[in-house]
């Protein structure tokens, strides 16, 4: 008792706000989602001597929840959520335009820019970190993400040319290999919206009349093909870690919709009236889906897939700017993270005691 009274005042006194011990890893559903509350909240000013100034709330993060990645200027700062006095601070790493965890392996990846020039770094936790430099006529990268293989250090890049083409890149750093493949909906006439924030390697792209493709960026072809029926483009929205099911909102915000992609089924969720969501999220059971700032408004909804009916979970830590800087849900499905200019909160599911 005396050693949890004693974390808790250490947290409390770094600048870590919880809401109790009863926190679970467990998968966000339907059947729990009432339960999604703020349990952590990290407060960037108690860090400042250590991290130096953080004034942006964009960050990455790992497959669990457990660890952050956050940016200023050159440095980058891996903070561990649930336990920040353990962190890692480097320096001198060049602007950091995107960053990706490596699956549990603990290794990470940033794409950086240093003047005009762009380079991939491959941190590994035992310090032997890989780098390779894009040659200036790549053109301008826009993401990263590591291969599916932990066990190579391997990372792929999206990349726009300077003649606005889009390709893909795959780097092997070990062997420093690189090859180009090309970017699939570039060759569809049919593809005239690209829904944005859908996690790579996926790319969802829709017609005008709704007939909706979902994206391997890595082998350049289409998973599925399916009409949404309601002869209007999906324009906004989000994938499940399975990319099963798609969640998505016409151009007028009118209605709310879950698309399956394995079954063709587009179903009517939620009439949105008009309220604008900033982030969405879907469960990896496509079972609840989540929505962060909605209609203005600093707070964490959740609608229930099968009745529809719609949660307001509460409001999530204080921003200086209209909306956050980012939010995320981890790929395990069990935690939700909201990034400000102030700091970084997690939502997860705490039962009751």
């Amino acid at each position: 008792m005396r050693v949890v009274l004693i974390l808790l005042l250490l947290m409390a006194y770094f600048g870590v706000e919880t809401a109790g011990q009863n926190t679970t890893t467990q998968k966000i559903t339907a059947d729990n989602v009432s339960f999604l509350r703020s349990v952590a909240r990290i407060d960037f000013n108690e860090y400042a001597s250590e991290w130096g100034e953080i004034n942006a709330g964009w960050f990455a993060l790992d497959n669990h929840g457990e660890r952050a990645l956050v940016r200023e200027g050159t440095r980058h700062v891996v903070i561990e959520l649930f336990d920040p006095l353990e962190n890692t601070v480097v320096e001198d790493s060049g602007d950091t335009l995107d960053a990706a965890f490596v699956g549990s392996t603990g290794a990470y990846t940033l794409l950086t820019r240093r003047d005009v020039a762009h380079s991939v770094i491959y941190y590994t936790p035992d310090g032997d970190d890989l780098s390779y430099s894009l040659e200036d006529s790549s053109g301008i990268p826009l993401a990263i993400w590591p291969g599916d293989d932990t066990d190579v250090a391997q990372v792929w890049l999206e990349i726009m040319s300077s003649a606005s083409d889009t390709n893909v890149l795959s780097v092997q750093l070990g062997d420093y290999a690189a090859s180009f493949l090309p970017y699939g909906p570039e060759d569809d006439p049919e593809a005239v919206v690209r829904i944005g924030r859908i996690p790579p390697p996926y790319v969802v792209t829709s017609s005008l009349q709704g007939l909706v493709k979902l994206w391997n960026l890595e082998t350049t072809e289409v998973i599925f093909e399916v009409d949404n029926g309601t002869g209007q483009p999906s324009v906004f929205g989000n994938i499940n870690a399975d990319a099963t099911h798609l969640v998505w909102r016409d151009n007028a915000n009118r209605n709310l919709y879950l698309l399956d992609f394995v079954t063709g089924e587009n179903q009517l969720i939620a009439e949105l009236d008009g309220a604008y969501v900033q982030w969405f999220f879907l469960s990896y059971d496509a079972s609840v889906i989540l929505g962060v700032n909605v209609a203005g408004e600093p707070v964490v909804v959740a609608w229930d897939v099968s009745t529809g009916e719609r949660y307001v979970l509460g409001e999530y830590l204080p921003c200086e700017r209209p909306q956050p800087d980012m939010a995320r849900l981890s790929e395990d499905g069990s935690t939700l993270v909201i990034g400000c200019d102030g700091g970084l909160e997690a939502w997860r599911i705490q039962q009751e005691e």
